[in-house]
């Protein structure tokens, strides 16, 4: 069995460590991470987890993906409101 990985989660001034198995779906940590800051985990789906480096991916953390296929240990997450504002401008041709 796998050993659990050590994330850390940022919310405005605060930090939550968690340990994940690798198994675990993504939607998981951010329904715990939400129940750490005290925001009502009913609004998961105006939540999203995102890298907090600056040479992240244009998508955040698929939810409905294992963690263990996303991140590494010690890796940190930055959890963020889902709004427009907070995405990155599509450049793809329509």
């Amino acid at each position: 069995m796998p050993e659990p990985l050590r994330v850390s989660v940022r919310y405005a001034d605060a930090t939550y460590q968690a340990a994940v198995h690798p198994e675990e779906r993504a939607d998981q940590l951010l329904l715990r991470s939400l129940h750490h800051f005290g925001i009502d985990p009913a609004e998961k789906r105006e939540w999203r987890l995102i890298f907090e480096s600056t040479e992240r991916p244009a998508h955040g953390i698929y939810l409905d993906r294992p963690i263990g296929d996303q991140v590494e240990e010690g890796a940190s997450l930055v959890l963020e409101r889902d709004t427009a504002g907070n995405r990155r401008i599509s450049t793809g041709s329509y």
